[in-house]
């Protein structure tokens, strides 16, 4: 995982999604993606050699996005809508405190009942939330490692990150700059692309938003019902009292007492009595509300203005941290796996073997593009002569100095997989290279090329050819390993190597 400003980020993603829309050039000719990286190492000072990863992305989008943007106006107005989403704090809190003050009515009949007051209300919502996101938050934690945009839309925040993408609209903000900017075809499509991984990516940026606008706004709202309480007690009288059909003096005490006692230990003041409250029960003229207005506004602040202040502090801590490093896939990703592999592999020796198969030129072409692609363009690739059927895996060098190792065995998908041959062949190749020392990995390759040349282009022949891939990945999982099956004798698309990348399997020394 890599991490970057949020507008690095979107430089970078916008950047993305013109170049793989672009097609045959129609957007972002290649070479103008050739030049930029030259221009980018070298005002990073660090042409021809390796540079830090995060770096070079954003030295690069920033060069191409003044192309985009001088070309294609929309793509400006997409990226700066999505860049200000939200409003500001100092307005939630506002329309928050003018709600509270409206939600506090005491009622023309100057008596306050203090079972169904609106604080209380208040307070039990505000019980209610924490209850919830303490649970779901519990509950989600063991996903973490799933993710932390994943798992931030498991919790009880998660509904806000979805609120937020909703009012967002990534649909809107694309229609909205597109259809201004006159633009179509493969600029739409680019647009809609970024929309997408933008909002996507920045889910867990939303949540914590969200989340600090939801506390700040908790706390207008009780600041405003306390406000509007003194406000109107300050011209006004108020009696308390209370009514139930059900509930007896002595279970209004207790209630009270419970909800009130840390108000009262506070401001010296002790809850009355159960004769005292027996004494309020409506419809006699009930007691002074002063005091009950003081035991709400003093749990108020306890139980709401406080925990959810802080609680507003961590979301916003938690939200700038984000701001400035905001997490995205570098390393499964093909286009950023592509687009960095020259500076990778500078300590990677891939040594390459087939089984049973010698794969034609092309094909052995197509397996150095993936190989190069998804180990680093300075990978130095050792080739051994095909395996016949039925051999152990060859032997390597025990070490390599400061590389590490990686062997790949290529299969073609052609031959049916056997338990008893492949799936032995391929649980010895792992044993010998966990053996091995230094840091050490494993991938399997699946050719299609030499099955789909015999198989007809319908419907029968891609039935036939999932049956065989299905074989293999029965034998594959007896083995405990994944395979990438692609065809080599063609172009190697980004699907194929982000699977390699997800199959390359750390068998010694840590990560491959």
């Amino acid at each position: 995982m890599a991490a970057l400003n949020e507008n690095d980020l979107r430089d970078v993603l916008l950047v993305r999604a013109f170049e793989e829309a672009s097609g045959d050039g129609e957007l972002l000719a290649e070479r103008e993606g050739e030049v930029a990286t030259r221009e980018a190492r070298a005002s990073l000072g660090a042409s021809g050699s390796e540079v830090q990863s995060d770096a070079l992305l954003v030295e690069r989008a920033r060069l191409l996005r003044v192309r985009i943007d001088r070309s294609y106006p929309s793509a400006a107005r997409v990226r700066e809508a999505s860049a200000h989403i939200g409003v500001p704090l100092w307005l939630v809190f506002l329309l928050s405190l003018l709600f509270g003050l409206a939600v506090d009515r005491l009622g023309a009949s100057g008596s306050i009942n203090l079972l169904s007051f609106p604080i209380l209300g208040l307070l039990a919502w505000n019980l209610g939330v924490y209850v919830v996101t303490f649970v779901s938050d519990l509950v989600a934690r063991p996903g973490a490692s799933a993710g932390e945009g994943e798992a931030s839309r498991r919790t009880a925040g998660g509904f806000v990150a979805r609120g937020v993408l909703w009012a967002a609209a990534p649909q809107r903000f694309w229609r909205g700059g597109h259809a201004r900017g006159g633009d179509g075809g493969a600029v739409g499509v680019a647009l809609q692309r970024y929309a997408r991984d933008w909002f996507r990516i920045a889910a867990p940026l939303f949540v914590a938003r969200g989340r600090t606008w939801l506390h700040v706004g908790a706390i207008g709202v009780v600041l405003g019902a306390i406000g509007g309480l003194y406000l109107r007690g300050l011209v006004l009288h108020y009696d308390a009292s209370w009514e139930s059909t059900f509930l007896t003096a002595d279970a209004v005490h207790g209630l009270l007492e419970f909800l009130f006692s840390p108000a009262a230990a506070l401001l010296g003041q002790p809850v009355p009595t159960v004769e005292a409250i027996a004494a309020m029960r409506a419809p006699a003229e009930g007691g002074d509300a002063a005091l009950w207005i003081h035991y709400y506004a003093v749990t108020a602040a306890l139980f709401v203005v406080l925990p959810r202040g802080l609680m507003a502090l961590f979301a916003s801590v938690r939200s700038r941290r984000l701001s400035r490093a905001l997490p995205f896939d570098l390393e499964g990703d093909a286009y950023f796996l592509k687009l960095l592999s020259v500076d990778r592999g500078g300590d990677q020796v891939a040594v390459v073997q087939a089984y049973s198969y010698r794969p034609s030129p092309r094909s052995a072409e197509g397996l150095t593009t993936l190989l190069l692609d998804v180990l680093g363009g300075r990978t130095r690739i050792e080739r051994l002569e095909p395996s016949e059927y039925g051999d152990a895996p060859a032997q390597v060098a025990a070490t390599r100095g400061e590389e590490a190792v990686c062997r790949v065995v290529l299969f073609t998908i052609a031959q049916s997989p056997e338990h008893e041959v492949h799936g032995d062949y391929l649980r010895a190749l792992r044993a010998a290279q966990s053996e091995g020392g230094g840091r050490r990995s494993l991938l399997v390759v699946l050719d299609r090329g030499p099955l789909l040349e015999r198989l007809p282009r319908d419907e029968e022949g891609a039935t036939r050819l999932a049956e065989r891939e299905r074989a293999w990945q029965r034998v594959l999982d007896d083995a405990g390993l994944q395979a990438v099956a692609c065809t080599l004798d063609g172009e190697v698309d980004a699907t194929a190597i982000e699977r390699a990348r997800e199959g390359l399997l750390a068998v010694s020394g840590g990560a491959a």
